[in-house]
């Protein structure tokens, strides 16, 4: 099975020069945590509801901090003809929970470690270590 397959095609995403108030607002409003920082349809980046607690934590003025200010730049991506093995071992290796899927440099998808684990019950296990290691850490730190 190919990520093409199971991959969210409405992809919930953010210009980067908009506010951090702004993304916060889009997350809880769509339920989501994450939007994909794009320019002309073009993935720059990306940021997460943590990104968000981090800079209200900081006491950064979220009205005035641009997303691009906070996103992570160098995001972990996909092909929608990549095996989901192969993206579950992604995510795996990497400690992440979302990719975006790019098709000739422009955001196609996105798929969740969640949308894995539907469509293919024997990647459980492999994913549920990216989320009981994520709680571990966060326990930790």
């Amino acid at each position: 099975m190919i990520v093409q397959e199971i991959m969210n095609k409405n992809v919930v995403t953010i210009d980067k020069k908009s506010t951090v108030k702004e993304a916060g607002s889009i997350l809880n409003k769509n339920r989501i945590s994450c939007l994909i920082v794009v320019d002309n349809g073009k993935m720059k980046g990306i940021i997460t509801e943590r990104d968000v607690l981090v800079a209200i934590d900081e006491d950064k003025n979220l009205n005035k901090v641009a997303v691009g200010s906070i996103m992570t730049k160098d995001v972990y991506f996909v092909g929608p003809n990549t095996d989901i093995t192969d993206a579950a071992e992604l995510m795996v290796k990497n400690k992440i929970k979302k990719l975006p899927v790019i098709y000739n440099g422009m955001l196609v998808g996105i798929v969740t470690a969640t949308d894995l684990v539907a469509a293919e019950p024997k990647l459980m296990e492999q994913i549920s270590n990216i989320m009981l290691l994520g709680k571990k850490q966060s326990m930790a730190g």
